[in-house]
């Protein structure tokens, strides 16, 4: 997938020039030893549906790595999330992405990234592989301590790494996952069927916490559609979750709903909670950490959402999911579907898109999210449930 403003990526890409001018990193041409590496690490500061996405890509670095203790590098969400999948054997955690965003953070976060980066060297590791081809993240690694180092070309860095792996020739319209994979199999590994899906379990705590919740609320018999209305970017959060949650009710009165907020998510579910009660629906208010968010969301029996983590979290989960797109296009960054689990991804084709702007549509017309459908949404959510 093209995962950056294709500007910026070009400009990096001259940056990246420079750099081989003062950095010249041996490259290995012998085959990655799966079998004989004792120490991995992987490389992604990324956000909470980023973490859902690279699962896949985790159980293959497992599968392969069969002899190996797997350290991930990451932002604190990711360990709140994979602590119990068994994809990863240790965590060193750092500030995430927000420290490589610009020249500005990252001096900002200098101290933080140094500390960081003293706790990772404390051990020499067989590979390190960062999976995006992210040329800040691709930079940073080279202070590492790693026999190989492996990444993709997509913004430049080659001259930091010892393995380059070229994208895939169709990249910009492939799922980030996918690409993952894809760099995965270059080097080498072998991938099964059963590898390429996240999975987040159901446990037996949060089944009871559900029916708890049924109980305590009296919503037996009653279908729980969960709808989080927020999104990172501005321009990605639909204003209409209202007059759908409103269109639903007068469909089907046997449902609830739970509206779920996230960070700076305030008036995005003031005003779903508002629309509910001009029409006597049954909504709750989910607010809490990431560690209890997770549990939470397995109380709907269908998501609805903006292009957000919740979509990732939800169908991890397998719970049915609609997602809601604006600006960007589904087919890169949709939830990572190749199991049964029910996913709808409602898109309009416009020639702006994929649009890169984060706070208001350079239109002013927003005809991507205006052009929706509200009705037959409704009754495509509604088919969920039955």
């Amino acid at each position: 997938m093209e995962i950056a403003n294709p500007k910026k990526v070009k400009l990096i890409k001259k940056v990246s020039k420079v750099c081989s001018i003062f950095y010249h990193t041996k490259k290995v041409q012998e085959k990655i030893d799966f079998e004989n590496a004792k120490e991995v690490l992987i490389f992604d500061p990324s956000l909470i549906g980023d973490t859902i996405m690279i699962m896949p890509f985790l159980q293959v670095v497992k599968s392969n790595f069969k002899n190996a203790k797997i350290t991930f590098l990451c932002a604190t969400h990711a360990k709140t999330i994979l602590q119990y999948t068994n994809l990863v054997d240790k965590f060193i955690i750092c500030n995430g992405y927000k420290s490589f965003i610009s020249i500005g953070n990252i001096i900002k976060d200098f101290t933080h990234l140094r500390k960081v980066l003293k706790e990772i060297n404390q051990i020499q590791y067989d590979v390190a592989i960062e999976p995006r081809g992210d040329f800040r993240y691709i930079f940073y690694m080279y202070y590492m301590k790693a026999n190989r180092k492996v990444s993709f070309n997509y913004s430049g860095g080659e001259c930091f790494l010892t393995d380059i792996v070229e994208m895939p020739k169709n990249y910009k319209t492939t799922h980030t996952t996918d690409d993952k994979l894809y760099l995965m199999r270059e080097i080498g590994a072998k991938i099964e069927e059963k590898d390429i899906n996240p999975n987040l379990p159901i446990t037996q705590e949060m089944k009871e916490m559900k029916e708890k919740f049924i109980k305590e609320n009296n919503l037996e018999g009653y279908k729980l559609v969960g709808i989080h209305p927020g999104a990172r970017e501005q321009i990605r959060r639909y204003e209409k979750f209202d007059e759908l949650l409103q269109n639903i009710y007068s469909k089907n009165e046997k449902v609830a709903f739970l509206v779920y907020e996230g960070v700076n998510e305030q008036l995005e579910v003031k005003k779903v909670i508002e629309g509910a009660k001009k029409c006597g629906a049954k909504i709750f208010h989910m607010k809490s950490n990431l560690s209890e968010y997770l549990k939470m969301v397995t109380f709907a029996d269908t998501m609805i959402c903006n292009d957000s983590s919740a979509g990732h979290i939800a169908n991890a989960y397998k719970i049915p999911t609609t997602v809601i797109y604006g600006p960007v296009n589904p087919e890169g960054i949709r939830p990572y579907n190749n199991t049964t689990a029910i996913l709808n991804c409602i898109s309009i084709p416009f020639k702006c898109k994929p649009c890169y702007a984060t706070e208001t549509c350079p239109k002013g017309k927003y005809e991507c999210f205006n052009n929706i459908n509200i009705d037959n949404v409704a009754d495509m959510i509604l088919k969920t449930i039955k």
